[in-house]
């Protein structure tokens, strides 16, 4: 049996993939899972590491773009993605095909369509893409992640609550272990910050300029996922400090980062979001302002109404202010502990489970279709 996994872009779309191929190699079922995304994208060495087989695609997004790549760079890469997908599911000859959301996943979904294959869709986000909204017209399922997405689809009878799929994070034995992996003190008080696979300035810059405030915090020690573009002004920041700083460009092992945690600041996507619920990680969120649908302000306002979460505009944020917000927190044990068991209490940690268990459930009426052709012929 055979699964072919879509999707790509950022770790938004990425690791929900690796959960879905993860979980159904823990089913006992005798699955290949191959993974298609773009040709250079990010998601090609992390996806390669996974022992899998991988295809590239050629991909490029649609929405903020101008007029001229909307009308005609836009349309021809669409086209030409088609063609190469159509190409890689007749070599792979996949029983089942899931796309997790992102313009990666359009040209092999719907290849997928036009080959008869039984498709999944997977939306992390409360307010679905360009892609999800299209595809769910056709697709033999919609998995969502939030109970209001399913109001803006067009897929009656066929949408299915099952959470955001997120990986195991049980992998490792103790904060201290964790920390140690990363070069920290295994002993220290650590704060995580993420901003994201793609990284965010507004919260890069607001650390740096945080980090003349969090001085005095001689027990604290930082681990930054910074992006690639903000590495260089991060790392020369910390140089000139006398806090502790593990500066990374991405970190890939999140069990062991979430492990070694106490507090974490990120923004407040979706992937990013079920992650640190299904931890019970206390969080400080910076909502990035201009996602689609006002989604992160949405998700982070959430938390924050059942105590799981501090949020800060990113209007508000400020190196003063986040310096305070981090350090009213780490004093305040008793408040973290709280806000973890509230975070856990919203987690879905069965996500990953639920859709590899309908894609198995897909690629069984795959392989009967298989065998119905082999009859005919």
């Amino acid at each position: 049996m055979k699964v072919v996994l879509a999707g790509g872009g950022t770790g938004g779309h990425i690791f929900p993939a690796l959960a879905v191929a993860d979980e159904l190699a823990r089913l006992g079922r005798d699955v290949e899972t191959v993974f298609v995304g773009r040709r250079r994208g990010m998601e090609r060495a992390i996806f390669s590491r996974s022992g899998s087989q991988y295809f590239g695609i050629p991909a490029r997004g649609f929405v903020g773009k101008g007029a001229f790549e909307k009308g005609v760079v836009f349309p021809l890469t669409l086209f030409w993605g088609l063609v190469q997908s159509i190409l890689v599911l007749r070599e792979v000859r996949p029983h089942s095909v899931v796309g997790t959301g992102g313009y990666v996943a359009l040209p092999v979904v719907l290849a997928a369509l036009l080959l008869g294959l039984p498709t999944l869709i997977q939306e992390q986000n409360s307010i679905p893409g360009m892609t999800t909204r299209l595809l769910a017209y056709f697709a033999d399922e919609v998995h969502i992640s939030f109970p209001r997405t399913s109001r803006l689809l067009r897929a009656k009878g066929r949408v299915v609550l099952s959470g955001n799929p997120v990986r195991r994070f049980d992998t490792v034995k103790s904060p201290a272990e964790a920390r140690r992996s990363f070069g920290l003190d295994g002993q220290r008080r650590t704060v995580l910050l993420l901003g994201g696979s793609q990284g965010a300035h507004s919260l890069n810059r607001a650390f740096v300029d945080a980090l003349p405030h969090l001085a005095a915090l001689s027990d604290v020690q930082f681990l930054v996922q910074t992006g690639p573009r903000d590495v260089d002004l991060v790392q020369g920041a910390v140089r000139e400090t006398r806090l502790s700083v593990v500066v990374r460009e991405f970190i890939e092992e999140m069990a062991a980062a979430y492990r070694s945690a106490d507090l974490v600041i990120a923004r407040a996507g979706a992937t990013t979001m079920a992650e640190l619920l299904a931890v019970g990680a206390p969080a400080v969120l910076v909502p990035f302002p201009h996602s689609a649908g006002g989604h992160q302000e949405y998700n982070a306002r959430e938390a924050e109404r059942v105590g799981a979460a501090k949020a800060i505009p990113d209007s508000e944020l400020s190196g003063e202010r986040l310096a305070q917000v981090v350090a009213g927190l780490l004093e305040d044990e008793h408040e973290r502990a709280l806000m973890g068991d509230r975070a856990r209490k919203l987690g879905r940690s069965d996500a990953a489970r639920s859709v590899a268990i309908a894609l198995l459930r897909l690629a069984d009426r795959g392989l009967r279709q298989e065998a119905g052709r082999s009859t005919r012929t």
